[in-house]
């Protein structure tokens, strides 16, 4: 069997760095390699990692030069045939592991799997989830969640590695050469979990995202404004999605409207 390597990039994610790591090793995969590689917080992410120490392949808490290079770290220490990363306050769905094997397994050819993303809250509440068409730079801008996103070494040795010099816009221009480099899957299936909270990176830093994420689109896919048009919103297949997933999506999510309406109408915290 295939390896997968799994790395997950942290610094100072306390709160929820367990929660991801649980969602790794939850998945039960046979053949995981799972990297935590922490910048040298200062909270008790080194005593979350501790805990689960005997199921990583590697781990280290120590300065890096950021997230990408925490990335690159972990991969370089547990190589993997089949590799993703989950950013240290998101989380994988149960069976995505399986469901991304699967189709690997059946199409050697395929060099990127990735699928649709939950939103979630700081305390895991879910916020809402997405329901897009596949990633077409043709039509509309970049739009491959990175915790739902997975590919073949194989792959990344010709298309090129992370680069380090990009502080936001990274996983844009990686997943953009893979996507150039060998043929796309996308699942129709709820992979990951994005968490939304003040302190994510994507809330404190957007200029730099739309700078960055402007140049490397024209230097992939041509000088033109497509990066910045929003792909179309699929509503009907979003609401039945909630349907379709009551326990995933539908019942969690009316529970925290539910919670947020009845903290207005008792004069609590609406948020």
């Amino acid at each position: 069997m295939e390896t997968l390597a799994i790395v997950t990039p942290s610094y100072n994610q306390g709160p929820y760095l367990e929660r991801t790591i649980q969602s790794v090793l939850d998945q039960n995969d046979p053949s995981l390699r799972y990297a935590v590689v922490d910048g040298g917080s200062r909270d008790n992410s080194t005593r979350i990692i501790r805990k689960y120490e005997k199921y990583l392949a590697f781990w280290c808490s120590e300065p890096d030069k950021g997230q990408t290079d925490a990335i690159l770290k972990g991969f370089r220490a547990v190589g993997g045939d089949i590799r993703g990363w989950i950013n240290s306050d998101d989380e994988y769905v149960p069976g995505s592991f399986a469901k991304v094997r699967k189709v690997f397994a059946t199409r050697p050819e395929v060099g990127l799997v990735y699928g649709e993303r939950v939103l979630i809250g700081p305390a895991s509440e879910v916020l809402g989830w997405t329901r897009q068409p596949a990633f077409d730079p043709s039509k509309a801008g970049f739009n491959i969640p990175s915790e739902t996103a997975f590919w073949r070494s194989t792959v990344e040795s010709r298309a090129g590695s992370l680069d380090g010099s990009l502080q936001f816009a990274m996983d844009l221009d990686f997943f953009s050469r893979l996507y150039l480099a060998a043929p796309t899957v996308k699942l129709n299936s709820y992979l990951g979990k994005f968490r939304a909270h003040e302190e994510s990176k994507s809330s404190t830093i957007p200029e730099v995202g739309r700078e960055e994420a402007a140049e490397r689109w024209r230097r992939h896919f041509g000088d033109n404004e497509m990066w910045s048009i929003q792909p179309p919103r699929l509503y009907a297949r979003h609401l039945a999605a909630g349907l379709r997933r009551p326990l995933l999506l539908g019942a969690p999510y009316a529970r925290h409207r539910l919670l947020r309406l009845t903290r207005r109408m008792t004069g609590g915290s609406g948020a």
